[in-house]
């Protein structure tokens, strides 16, 4: 089974002056239409044929649009002794790409043989490349913000330095050429009508809308852009959205922990080369519970050993220690108590068991909330997953360009509000300036201050979801942190 790439705006019409000889199927061929394309637009032609000096109409040939990456660009059939080495290094793939476009073939290339098609795949350096030489963005970005921003409670308060750090990014566009409308929209109270929200958006006929905060409200949105030609809305704060499995054109900035489990397994298994995962259980909330469950079983689908312990000193966890591996103790629980208790206790085997790879494994809630210290995390050489890393220098300049516009200093939560507007902002208008109306098919990313986004479109989800995923590196014996994106 092939797939083409769709075919998109059509280059104007033209005439042609039938010389002697000339065939229907010799003009087809030389204008890149069918047969039947020439009949359609010259009504007589199939009873009369083709005679010398007559002009005919050609019709517009279509133009391919931009490719996209892991789309089919060719077939490649297998000449004897070839492998699969040489022809993913001729076409520029890796091994991996080219395996994935080609599921049935072993990677061991045992079941490869001549004449043979194997699917070669655009990789991502070609769509760059097409996107640099075609430009499709938009020259006039128009979105809307839906949040409360004059209620005078904490969500408004946020939301309202979102909303700032959004304008920001707007600001810094301005110097290349695009023009953006903000059209802001105070979010009624969860428990109001959003009629009259609506009647606003339909008449402010934004390309993105970023919004709403409330649950009550995500319906209505959602309904909104499937009636109308809205590209997308953005989730910037909720994790949770039932419609994310039938709705195309949401875009969730938090992600769901069944999906960010995935990710994080993901992320292990390319930044270890034999990662051994062991639960120091002990979560008792809810949400721990629930990611702690969702991470093994994504762990398990990856092919990574797991193991539980239910224990608190270095003593207990030594025997479960595997001399081949890097061994990661998760620590479950978010009780400050406990998860002190475990860091230490990790710290600890380090020292006792000197030849063993020991880390512990920790979610950015107990490093963003203080609850282990800097000392702690790095005597447990630990690996924090997360999306969010101030870029230090950037970071800082944006947190001083922000009070200076806005006479108001930055509120000191995790993440920043005002920074992840910002990095939202740089991420759409980046993308729509550059991709336009293809802007959820690609996979691009700005160079973010704070909040790393990467949207991606999940097998079984019918939206998008970010799938931004890094470890925050605690070295043992350092005093720095390290950010380590898995390539």
């Amino acid at each position: 089974m092939m797939c083409v790439a769709a075919l998109g705006p059509l280059k104007a019409q033209t005439t042609h002056k039938v010389a002697a000889g000339e065939t229907l199927y010799g003009l087809a061929v030389n204008y890149g239409v069918s047969q039947e394309e020439l009949i359609k637009a010259n009504p007589g032609l199939e009873s009369s044929g083709l005679k010398a000096g007559q002009t005919i109409v050609v019709p517009a040939r279509q133009v391919a649009e931009a490719p996209v990456a892991g789309a089919v660009k060719t077939m490649h059939k297998v000449a004897r002794k070839e492998t699969l080495f040489g022809i993913a290094k001729n076409y520029g793939l890796s091994l991996d790409e080219l395996l994935s476009a080609n599921p049935d073939i072993k990677p061991d290339g045992s079941n490869l043989k001549k004449g043979k098609f194997l699917v070669i795949p655009y990789t991502v350096a070609e769509v760059e490349a097409w996107h640099e030489a075609h430009p499709t963005g938009l020259k006039h970005i128009k979105l809307a913000v839906v949040l409360p921003l004059t209620s005078g409670k904490t969500e408004a308060r946020r939301s309202l330095e979102f909303y700032r750090g959004l304008l920001m990014a707007v600001d810094h566009f301005k110097a290349q050429g695009i023009d953006t409308d903000i059209t802001a929209i105070d979010e009624p109270a969860a428990d109001r009508s959003m009629a009259p929200t609506i009647g606003q958006l339909r008449e402010s006929h934004p390309n993105f809308v970023i919004g709403p905060l409330y649950p009550d409200h995500f319906g209505e949105i959602s309904r909104l852009a499937g009636q109308t030609d809205i590209m997308g809305w953005v989730l910037p704060f909720s994790s949770k959205y039932p419609g994310l499995k039938t709705d195309a054109k949401v875009h969730m900035v938090n992600t769901p922990d069944e999906i960010k489990a995935a990710v994080v397994a993901r992320l292990l298994k390319k930044t270890f080369a034999r990662p051994k995962v062991i639960f120091l259980n002990g979560g008792t909330v809810g949400g721990e519970l629930i990611f702690s469950a969702a991470l093994r079983n994504a762990l398990v689908a990856e092919g990574i050993t797991v193991d539980d312990l239910h224990v608190s000193t270095a003593e207990e966890m030594k025997p479960r220690l595997s001399a081949d591996s890097q061994n990661l103790f998760f620590i479950e629980s978010h009780d400050p108590a406990r998860a002190k208790t475990l860091a230490d206790a990790i710290g600890q085997l380090a020292t006792i068991a000197p030849t063993a790879k020991i880390s512990a494994l920790v979610s950015s809630e107990l490093t963003t909330a203080g609850i282990l210290s800097s000392s702690t995390l790095h005597a447990a050489d630990a690996f924090a997953f997360t999306d969010c890393f101030p870029s230090g220098s950037a970071s800082a300049t944006l947190e001083r360009e922000y009070t200076r516009w806005f006479k108001d200093p930055i509120q000191d939560v995790t993440p920043r509000m005002a920074l992840l507007g910002y990095d939202l902002g740089l991420h759409l208008l980046t993308g729509l300036g550059k991709y336009g109306t293809r802007f959820s098919t690609q996979k691009m990313q700005a160079e973010p201050v704070q909040s790393h986004i990467r949207f991606e479109q999940i097998p079984g989800q019918a939206g998008l979801v970010n799938t931004a995923a890094y470890f925050i590196h605690y070295k043992r014996g350092s005093a720095g942190a390290e950010l380590i994106q898995a390539k």
